[in-house]
This record gives structure tokens, C-alpha cells and sequence, in this order.
């Protein structure tokens, strides 16, 4: 099973208890993978059509035990692309025309139907926001395996899906690039920090850990190369500090979020996590505003103990 699968398998078993969340989920759905066909006598019928059997489990769970409704599934194999076979997830017209008025999508004017476009709303909270992104990437993401490359990317057909995508990335403090393939708009991330800041925040954890162990034996390895010459004592010190350094940051991280941190710690802690193999004193060089090698010392000593004091509070509670 490739990388990308099993990570789309630990995201399809979360799930969201927040109805507004679902309502987020389906948004996400509705528009990366979802179909409506306008029928005769001002009918509208929703439908899905996905290649991922998981991800067509997850939704026909959501639809029939969390919503109730009447949704008819079945499986088709193409014959094209070595016979891979299609999911197709339909719903009756009342509760098409029901879900989508929910999802505020379309609109009924005096019983005609006015399609609405992206609703806004999924900017407002961030449980809706992460829900919308863990269904976009479950059904239009991908993710290379980390030992050859860092890089997840969502294919969208719109163009201004795409854009708002990466509008709710960069509300995440997500950083992506847009592109053009085959027709269809790709939204990508690929710098490594940022992949794995998209990963936490989907709750991808253990693809998260993967990808940063990756990034360790990445880093090791160019190291390694580099230090033919040098003292590998001094290259292992140097790499169990930024090692320590990290795990501080995510401590930081998962329990007060590094923006509780003062402007020039934060900015010392996200350059610490994109730029592991970094010295202090090119850390040093890479901030607004340059420090020697013994400023940043001192900075980055005292997020380690911010991160110690938080890790000696959870234990007090515990």
C-alpha cells in the first residue's frame, strides 16, 4: 500500500462530531468529487463518483447513519487504467435538493433553483476548517512518499475551488503554489515543514511522524557526506541539539501553539523546524533581524524551557 493510501486510511477513520463539521465534510465533497444533474420537472439529483473504496465507505457512513438519508451505492470496474473499479453514491431528488439547501450551495427562488457557488462560511471556525481540508485531501490529495520527496498536492477542476483552497491553507498558516495539469488545477505544498503543518492539522499523525523521521535520515545523511572531513562528534552533538531543539517546538506546539510565543521566538522556532541541519549561527543569519551564534543560543534556551515547563505542568495534571 502506498503512502498516500494509508494516510488516507488513518484520516477516514476520524470522526467528526460536530454537525457543523459534517456540514463542512460534505461541502469539501460536494465539490472535488460530487455530480448534480438537474432532471425534468425541477428536479435535482447529487451524486459521487470516486476510485478510492475507502473513502466511499466513509461517505456512505456519513450519509446513511449520521444523516438518515436514502442514498443508493454501487461499484462498477473500468477497463481502462487496469481495471480499477468506480464507486457511485447517489441520493434521491428530496434528498439531494434537501442536502445541498443545507450546504447552502443552491437557493429556492419561488421554487426555482439558484446555484450559490463556495459557501463563506467554512472560514469561520477552525474545526470546520481542518474537517473541510481532511476531506479534500481524501478525495482529491495525494502525498509522495517521504523517503523520495516532499510533496502532497490536491487536483481540483475549478479554478476558484483551487483558489479558495489555498486561502483556507494559508488561514492555516499553510503556504502552497498553484499549477495547471492535464487541464485540471493543482494546489500544492512542497516544502516539508509545511507538509507536515498540513498533516497535524488534517490529523494525520502518523504520517506526520513518518515524514519527520524521514527528514532526520535526510538530514543525517547529507551530513554524513559533508563531514567526511570533519569531526563527527561535533556533527552528532550538532544534530541531537536541533533534534532536541525540534521536539521542544512541537511540545510548544501541540499545547499552547507556537503563536503563544513572542514574535522573535516564534519566528527562531519555525526557522528551526524548516531548516533542521541549520547551525545556530546560520540561524542566526536567516532572522529579520541577524544575531551572533550566543543571541540565538540564548533564544532557543529559552524555548526549551517554555517546552520544559509545559512538560512539568502535564505531568503536575496527570
Amino acid at each position: 500500500m502506498s503512502f498516500s493510501s494509508e494516510l488516507k486510511q488513518e484520516l477516514a477513520a476520524i470522526q467528526n462530531e460536530k454537525s457543523c463539521c459534517h456540514t463542512s465534510e460534505l461541502t469539501a465533497y460536494v465539490q472535488s468529487i460530487g455530480t448534480l444533474s438537474i432532471k425534468g420537472q425541477g428536479n435535482i439529483q447529487l451524486s459521487f463518483n470516486s476510485e478510492n473504496i475507502t473513502l466511499a465507505r466513509h461517505l456512505l457512513l456519513l450519509l446513511r447513519h449520521r444523516l438518515k438519508l436514502d442514498v443508493k451505492s454501487k461499484i462498477t470496474k473500468k477497463n481502462n487504467f487496469g481495471g480499477r473499479y468506480l464507486s457511485q453514491i447517489s441520493l434521491s431528488f428530496e434528498d439531494s435538493k434537501w442536502l445541498l439547501l443545507r450546504l447552502k450551495i443552491i437557493n429556492l427562488e419561488n421554487g426555482k433553483i439558484e446555484f450559490l457557488g463556495i459557501p463563506r462560511r467554512l472560514e469561520r471556525r477552525a474545526c470546520c476548517t481542518k474537517a473541510y481540508l481532511r476531506a479534500m485531501f481524501l478525495s482529491a490529495g495525494s502525498i509522495n512518499n517521504p523517503q523520495n520527496s516532499y510533496r502532497m498536492s490536491f487536483t481540483l477542476n475549478d479554478e476558484a475551488k483551487a483558489i479558495f483552497l489555498q486561502k483556507i491553507l494559508k488561514n492555516l498558516g499553510v503556504s502552497s503554489s498553484l499549477a495547471e495539469r492535464n487541464g485540471d488545477k493543482l494546489v500544492y505544498i512542497s516544502q516539508s515543514a509545511g507538509v507536515a503543518q498540513a498533516l497535524k492539522l488534517m490529523g494525520g499523525y502518523r504520517a506526520a511522524l513518518a515524514l519527520e523521521e524521514s527528514i532526520i535520515k535526510g538530514i543525517a545523511k547529507k551530513q554524513a557526506v559533508r563531514a567526511i572531513n570533519c569531526d563527527q562528534g561535533n556533527i552528532k552533538k550538532q544534530l541531537a541539539a536541533a533534534q532536541k531543539q525540534a521536539n521542544a517546538i512541537r511540545i510548544i506546539d501541540e499545547n499552547s501553539g507556537l503563536d503563544s510565543l513572542p514574535p522573535e521566538l516564534k519566528e527562531l522556532a519555525e526557522l528551526r523546524i524548516a531548516n533542521l541541519e541549520a547551525s545556530m549561527q546560520s540561524l542566526g543569519q536567516m532572522l529579520t533581524k541577524k544575531l551572533s551564534k550566543s543571541s540565538v543560543q540564548l533564544k532557543m534556551n529559552r524555548i526549551l524551557k517554555i517546552a520544559d515547563e509545559l512538560n512539568k505542568n502535564n505531568s503536575l495534571r496527570e
